[in-house]
């Protein structure tokens, strides 16, 4: 019934669900014209280049003819989110909501509880004005809309529930803590790396006012892009230092984006200092080994699988579970290796070896989780090599 509920809100936002992109662009170029998607495209790529493109890309997207084809892109994100947090505000009383936006999911939210208060609140006044004309043309009494940016900015008023959906950790190509080394996910607690890490991408100072407008016994619900290991490690640090625990488990959530898969999040539920707390923040990374990799490998090792005739790999993995199948590799010879590290302790290893006697393999691991291994068979074991060579920058 939610979902049907929540497909109806999108709809009266002008928002629609589309398979796949081939679809979903031949609809935009029939909303919009050539010049405004020019314009978008122009106002796009140059987000975070100056302070306030971000801002000018916002007040775009609020543009009426503008809005339902941009947000249209993000349907299954906002079913999919709009309903794991509804399901989240039950108990409130008076919840604000960070970072709203055009009003999409507080609107959502207002519709749901209607004997809740919510307030919205967002750095994008053209944003604001939009979500204040939905409310007021469906009759929202129980929401409110206010331009506000934080940190600059007071919140008006106490709530016994925030909201914040990708608005604290605002710097999308910030990778967060690194690694202690190039063979580990661990992290290694350093409160100046920290701290500056915090004031350098906002989130200290963002949480450190929100926390100031929640009740002494109030929840905060946070979606943030912390799907990276460095990123998550970072924002929940953030959290446990301000005394905010988990009350829930905190979860990944999958959308279709266009027909993409798109695993994001987690959802945190936290409170401060919590009674009962019945969740914990975790640092280790899944590694997902899948009985496929393993049988793959069984098949690669017994030579029942042979390489295909151009140059693609018997075997690539891109994942962190890369690295347990480096660990694994049967008579493992390393042939060649280098590991660059730079000033700050960051690590970068590229490894050329050969593997089970008759197989070669390309390595490569850094201290921000990235982690990949490639095999081949001898055959094509220079490209490997060839690889390997350009990596580390030879001639």
């Amino acid at each position: 019934m939610a979902d049907l509920d929540i497909a109806r809100h999108l709809a009266e936002w002008g928002l629609r669900r589309f398979p796949d992109e081939d679809s979903y662009y031949a609809w935009q170029r029939q909303s919009l014209s050539g010049a405004r998607l020019r314009l978008l495209q122009q106002t796009a790529r140059a987000r975070g280049e100056a302070e306030d493109s971000d801002q000018a890309f916002y007040d775009l997207a609020a543009s009426p003819d503008v809005l339902p084809v941009l947000y249209s892109q993000r349907y299954g994100y906002y079913t999919v989110l709009g309903s794991a947090i509804a399901d989240a505000l039950a108990g409130a009383r008076c919840v604000l909501d960070v970072g709203c936006g055009v009003g999409i999911l507080t609107t959502w939210y207002a519709t749901r509880f209607p004997d809740v208060t919510f307030v919205g609140i967002d750095r994008s006044l053209k944003s604001i004005e939009m979500a204040r004309k939905f409310a007021q043309c469906h009759q929202l009494e129980n929401t409110s809309f206010h331009h506000c940016e934080i940190p600059q900015h007071d919140i008006p008023g106490t709530f016994d529930a925030i909201v914040a959906t990708q608005s604290l950790f605002q710097s999308e190509s910030e990778p967060g803590l690194p690694s202690r080394s190039w063979t580990t996910f661990e992290r290694d607690r350093d409160d100046r790396q920290q701290q500056a890490l915090e004031e350098r991408t906002g989130i200290g100072p963002r949480l450190d006012r929100l926390l100031k407008a929640l009740v002494v016994s109030g929840k905060v619900v946070l979606f943030e892009k912390a799907v990276h290991p460095g990123r998550r490690v970072l924002f929940q640090r953030a959290m446990e230092a301000r005394g905010c625990v988990p009350v829930a488990e905190p979860q990944l959530l999958t959308y279709s984006e266009l027909g993409e898969r798109v695993e994001d999040g987690p959802l945190y539920v936290v409170e401060r200092s919590p009674a009962s707390p019945v969740a914990a923040f975790r640092e280790d990374v899944p590694q997902n080994l899948q009985e496929s990799i393993e049988t793959r490998l069984a098949r690669i090792w017994s030579g029942q699988e042979s390489g295909p005739p151009d140059e693609s790999s018997l075997y690539e993995n891109h994942s962190f579970a890369a690295q347990e199948v480096w660990r694994q590799l049967p008579d493992r010879v390393v042939l060649r290796q280098q590991t660059d590290e730079e000033a700050d302790g960051r690590q970068r290893h590229i490894e050329y070896g050969r593997c089970a006697g008759k197989f070669f393999y390309l390595y490569w691991a850094n201290t921000f989780d990235q982690r990949q291994i490639v095999i081949m068979d001898r055959e094509r074991s220079a490209l490997l090599e060839n690889y390997y060579s350009e990596a580390i920058g030879e001639p």
